[in-house]
């Protein structure tokens, strides 16, 4: 059993420990649009500035349509973080034309790997396969 000063005491020691939560709570809100960066996730990769401590919305005019477009918070939090971009790197295209690029070089990886399965020309073959013609030949004509 306690008595009351001791009762007191941790009756304080709890108060100021939920103020200090709430202090620290306060001091790390962050306006809106804001988030805050997680050092431990980022790489530096000899960039002349520091890391950064939170990420703004950026506002871009994409390269390839000419939209104005916003780079949010948490996309850059995903890209540098997760991702690993280079922490000085922005977004130069909007979400369309990324995703335009995308299909655009899997349909040309489909295509690769179509030609590379179809079956190669009789010509083809016979420049390719040089060396085994003519040593066919040497054979069949002793």
């Amino acid at each position: 059993m306690n008595s009351n000063k001791q009762k007191r005491k941790l009756l304080k020691a709890k108060r100021r420990q939920r103020a200090e939560k709430i202090r620290l709570n306060k001091s790390e809100q962050l306006a809106y649009g804001r988030l805050k960066a997680n050092h431990a996730k980022l790489t530096h990769i000899n960039s002349y500035g520091g890391l950064p401590d939170y990420y703004d919305e950026i506002e871009f005019r994409c390269r390839d349509c000419g939209l104005d477009e916003i780079w949010t918070a948490s996309q850059q939090k995903f890209y540098y973080e997760e991702c690993k971009g280079h922490t000085s790197a922005i977004a130069i295209n909007c979400k369309s034309c990324r995703n335009k690029r995308k299909q655009a070089i899997k349909a040309q990886q489909e295509y690769m790997l179509e030609m590379k399965n179809k079956p190669l020309h009789p010509n083809a073959l016979f420049f390719r396969d040089l060396d085994k013609f003519k040593s066919l030949i040497k054979t069949k004509s002793i």
